[in-house]
């Protein structure tokens, strides 16, 4: 059985806020589900049924927020549905993505047990070199489990849905949030005083909506005592429709006090330089790929790699990181619940591998694709070349625009098509029909063409 939450370092005497604990059992389902695709659900069943994780899983997180109180800060923030479905708070998701990092890491996650349950097939290669980082690299992995949302307490933010009675409790609905956007704009523009001004009242109206939202929560948990944690997170959401996001936490988790917890936490975890470096990477660019690869674009796997280029890693190796990231953090730790339900499916949560699949589609189409880049900058670079060359040519032969115009020629209706057909006279000797220009000026055409042409052969 899992170390018990009660009594634990997570909370305020003792407790998480909501305390709760997972038996052994829980969420341990058959893996043998037949007929159609399986939900989220099943992959977190699935997570739990492989191998029994959850005791160390359970002993890392209370390790680090028994030497780390920014670490039992992030485990008591709260989480909604729509966006991570494990359960109520941090912890949950914490929580799925050691159980997952543990299973890749002790082999107990090949990709021949998770094509049963994910959508990877064809992607073996890939998966084995997740596999492999998690076996050479697995305290960086556990790092980026515990440090890749640091910054979430700092930045966190509350939205009410369109219909939401928390409006009424002052949180912001689309409209308020649009104009402390707009404000936060005006205030970064101004700079100095003005933006630290509006990042102090910033953070005493994210402390005092956080504060009304965990009141609200133990007030709701109260009327409905008999519903599970993710029951009550769903159940929550659906009366309040309150979303909760962390708008920037990926940039801002070497910034303040935050870079020292990092450094004593990958201290304590023995990272080297490299690992270290490679693990800034990894967190500052982790939401990125889930914005770029709604597609498998092989452009968007290059800004990731100039990306490490710029940080001083290499590129192959840290988007490697980067990915293993995304799978036990965006894939294996993160479940979603859509808004609407059927009703032939009674869990809704959902498991969102496709920007993790295009990022290795783009990873593949990626060499093609510099080796074609370069082909059409080589081609331009030959054109440029040539166009320089007969430039001067015609320079020196009195062809080009301006000696023209000086000998006659008005500029306008087939003026460019005159100068393509002199250039084209230059290089066969063949001037073609020059309509509108007078016999006198063509004699002179003729004789300077034949002066570029005379002087380009030596």
């Amino acid at each position: 059985m899992p170390p018990e939450r009660n009594g634990s370092a997570f909370g305020r005497g003792g407790e998480l806020g909501m305390a709760y604990r997972i038996e052994s059992g829980d969420y341990r389902q058959a893996l043998r589900i037949e007929g159609g695709p399986r939900d989220s659900a099943d992959v977190l069943e699935a997570i739990m049924e492989i191998a029994e994780v959850s005791r160390e899983a359970d002993e890392l997180l209370l390790k680090f927020a028994e030497a780390e109180p920014k670490v039992v800060e992030i485990l008591r923030a709260p989480q909604s549905p729509d966006k991570h479905a494990e359960g109520p708070r941090i912890e949950d998701h914490y929580r799925t993505i050691l159980s997952a990092v543990i299973l890749l890491r002790d082999g107990k996650l090949p990709f021949e047990k998770a094509v049963e349950f994910l959508p990877v097939a064809g992607f073996r290669d890939q998966w084995r070199e997740i596999e492999k980082i998690a076996q050479e690299h697995p305290n960086l992995l556990i790092a980026f489990a515990f440090l890749h949302d640091v910054a979430k307490p700092d930045t966190i933010g509350f939205l009410a849905g369109e219909g939401s009675p928390a409006v009424t409790l002052g949180f912001p609905d689309k409209a308020a949030d649009k104009e402390t956007e707009k404000r936060k704009t005006k205030a970064k523009d101004a700079g100095g005083d003005a933006y630290d001004a509006f990042k102090a009242e910033q953070s005493v109206r994210r402390a005092e909506l956080a504060k009304k939202h965990e009141e609200l929560v133990a007030a709701f948990s109260s009327e409905n005592p008999g519903l599970d944690p993710k029951a009550l997170q769903t159940a929550f959401f659906e009366k309040y429709k309150i979303s909760i996001s962390y708008r920037g936490h990926a940039e801002q988790a070497y910034d303040g006090d935050n870079l020292a917890v990092v450094e004593r936490m990958t201290e304590t975890l023995g990272l080297t330089d490299s690992e270290k470096a490679m693990l800034k990477f990894a967190i500052e660019q982790h939401i990125n790929p889930l914005i770029k690869f709604t597609r498998a674009e092989p452009s968007d796997y290059e800004f990731f790699a100039q990306k490490a280029r710029d940080a001083g890693v290499d590129p192959e190796t840290a988007i490697r990181v980067l990915q293993s990231g995304m799978l036990v953090d965006g894939v294996l730790g993160t479940l979603k619940q859509p808004e609407e339900k059927t009703e032939t499916k009674k869990r809704v949560d959902v498991v969102n591998v496709e920007p993790l699949t295009n990022f290795w589609l783009a990873a593949e189409a990626h060499p093609a694709w510099v080796a074609e880049n370069k082909r059409k900058a080589e081609l331009a670079a030959r054109e440029k070349e040539e166009k320089d060359r007969m430039d001067a040519i015609l320079v020196t032969a009195g062809l080009d625009s301006q000696s023209l115009i000086a000998a006659g020629i008005v500029p306008g209706k087939g003026f460019k098509e005159l100068q393509q057909k002199i250039v084209l006279a230059v290089q066969t000797g063949l001037l073609g029909e020059t309509p509108g220009v007078s016999e006198e000026i063509r004699a002179e055409i003729e004789k300077r063409v034949g002066s570029a042409r005379e002087s380009e052969s030596k």
